[in-house]
């Protein structure tokens, strides 16, 4: 890895966000790297909470930012592989399906406050 990996990763995700953000074409076309699996994305996912996580708990992150970005982290480890019930104390519902369900609809609104959950 060289010192500046940090910066460029930041900087693609940046660029996307603008692409995603505008619904614009990407300059090029996407290229497959067979390199990232599916499990490679879950072990992401599970790290960026862990990141999140550390953060809040050692009260460097508010932690209604925390669980914003933890449910958008489900939201797309759900799409990789769907995720177990999130049982209700009756032991039959699943508010875990009710709750990804308020995060997508809130996306889909472009609702990017987390206060609006």
């Amino acid at each position: 890895m060289t010192a500046n990996i940090g910066a460029r990763l930041y900087g693609a995700a940046q660029q996307q966000l603008v692409v995603d953000f505008l619904k614009d074409e990407p300059a090029s076309a996407g290229v497959t790297r067979d390199f990232v699996t599916k499990q490679v994305a879950q072990d992401a996912i599970t790290h960026a909470f862990i990141a999140v996580d550390c953060q809040v708990q050692e009260q460097g992150m508010d932690p209604t930012v925390g669980a914003h970005i933890a449910g958008l982290l489900l939201v797309a480890r759900q799409y990789i592989d769907p995720l177990a019930p999130g049982l209700a104390a009756d032991g039959v519902t699943d508010r875990l399906s009710e709750d990804l369900n308020t995060i997508v609809d809130s996306i889909h609104l472009g609702h990017l406050d987390a206060f609006t959950w």
